[in-house]
């Protein structure tokens, strides 16, 4: 919050009461008061969320006066230099909990080692798809239209139930989000597949204001008769025991399970609201995982709280930690996933459809 002046962050806290304690509110007029049109200048959802958690805990919007202790001696940030240089040479990966270990520092004192004392970022490795020009102009005319459907409708973004499919392995192949090349210039790395084990196919639904899952495919592949029973069994049933069915607009992607025939038929018969999907009046974009929050979120996020914290031994124990996961998943952090949206396609409409991360 250091770029935001006093008087900005008064007006965001005004915003927000004013605005029913609506967060996202708050960040639209914000921006709109203070004419913000680039989407890398707009304060993101966590950043207005803490500064609402401090004004409500302290009563000030100030930062407090920071200590001028040292972190820790000059040689423990010179040995976690050379370690990350070492790693760095040979292109090996390390975890911050890793350098922990090796160092006897506190984790968190070892991130702000990194950070502060060194002036390094972590970079993860991405997997990306080539864009045909087709992909590319398909990309770039979604985002526009979705720009406008959120202008149209407040609300808009806040109805859409965007789904997607995932694998996870007994092993943790791959466990992208747990581990990170420090540098000072984002790297091209690339990670060798690990050999075939055990995996549990898993579906699920996030939206502003709900969860809808896990669902877990037994075969361990997911077909077309297999996903309308999924949606006709487990879905629906959900929905309409919430009131939320009609109000709902189904997002999926492209996959050829989700484009049967039958399949379109079934979700356009149950949502009255909209279907977001391939030959659909709204179509998804192909190869675009950027922009579904299940792929640029979720499942990043699952898999360091699964893999993390707790050991998988089987498919029953992988099982046991997806649901835990599930049921622990912080509510606020899936609101600022799907928030930070908006930022997304207006990044993919400035690189006119091109990949923007």
């Amino acid at each position: 919050m250091n770029k935001y002046s006093i008087e900005d962050k008064i007006l965001m806290i005004q915003n927000y009461f004013e605005n029913k304690k609506s967060v996202s509110a708050a960040i639209r007029k914000f921006c709109n008061e203070k004419k913000i049109k680039k989407s890398k200048d707009y304060p993101s959802y966590s950043t207005v969320n803490r500064l609402i958690t401090k004004f409500l805990s302290t009563g000030s919007v100030a930062n407090l006066k920071q200590s001028g202790r040292p972190l820790v001696g000059e040689d423990k940030v010179q040995q976690i230099k050379c370690i990350i240089d070492e790693a760095n040479s040979s292109g090996k990966l390390i975890s911050v909990r890793t350098l922990a270990v090796e160092t006897a520092i506190p984790t968190s004192t070892v991130y702000k080692i990194l950070t502060r004392e060194l002036s390094l970022y972590p970079y993860k490795y991405s997997l990306v798809q080539t864009l045909s020009s087709a992909a590319i102009t398909s990309r770039l005319l979604f985002c526009q239209e979705f720009i406008k459907k959120m202008e149209n409708d407040v609300d808009y973004l806040e109805r859409i139930l965007f789904t997607d499919e995932c694998n996870f392995y007994v092993n943790g192949f791959v466990n992208k989000q747990n581990v990170r090349f420090w540098g000072s210039e984002k790297p091209n790395l690339r990670i060798e597949k690990a050999p075939f084990c055990q995996k549990v196919t898993v579906w699920c639904g996030i939206s502003y204001r709900f969860v809808v899952g896990p669902f877990f495919f037994d075969s361990g592949t997911v077909n077309g008769d297999g996903y309308r029973d999924m949606i006709e069994s487990f879905l629906i049933p959900h929905l309409k025991s919430h009131r939320r069915l009609t109000k709902t607009i189904y997002m999926q992607d492209g996959a050829t399970p989700h484009t049967a025939k039958k399949t379109r038929d079934l979700l356009e018969a149950n949502f009255p609201s909209g279907v977001i999907s391939r030959f659909t009046t709204f179509e998804w974009p192909s190869h675009s995982p950027d922009l579904n929050p299940c792929d640029y979120f979720l499942w990043g996020f699952m898999k360091d709280s699964i893999y993390g914290p707790n050991q998988v031994y089987n498919v029953t124990n992988l099982k046991e930690n997806i649901e835990k996961c599930f049921k622990e998943l912080p509510t606020y952090v899936i609101k600022s996933a799907i928030t930070n949206i908006h930022c997304r396609v207006t990044k993919c409409i400035d690189q006119n459809g091109k990949h923007f991360e």
